[in-house]
């Protein structure tokens, strides 16, 4: 029994531990504020792998298709900077906010990405 629950803390430990193997340079959330209808804006997000181990991201999920995503697509090294380029296609008038799911390869939680503005 006391196997049992040593095993059960362990394993909850690396799961706690994985989740802080991406660190995102700033923060998660970006507010474009006021922008004008018809003109896209983009942000880049980057984070850093915090792991002793190669970390890639498997895929990334937006909200809608006015919100489109390109990022890193190699592996990014122990202590390195990877990046996801966000682009908003301001068509619709009024405030918006859209989240984006990242997804790396052998971390089980996602991180949610979030913009946000006025459509002038």
């Amino acid at each position: 029994m006391k196997l049992k629950l040593f095993i059960t803390f362990l394993f909850l430990g690396v799961l706690k531990i994985s989740a802080q193997e991406i660190l995102w340079v700033d923060s998660l959330h970006y507010d474009f504020g006021e922008i004008q209808q018809g003109i896209g804006v983009e942000h880049i997000f980057y984070f850093k792998n915090h792991h002793f181990k190669v970390v890639a991201i498997e895929t990334v999920r937006t909200d809608c298709g006015c919100t489109e995503t390109v990022w890193s697509e190699s592996s990014i090294e122990p202590d390195q900077v990877g990046q996801i380029n966000v682009k908003y296609d301001a068509f619709k008038r009024g405030y918006f906010r859209k989240k984006i799911k990242v997804f790396f390869k052998n971390i089980k939680k996602s991180h949610t990405l979030v913009i946000e503005g006025f459509v002038n």
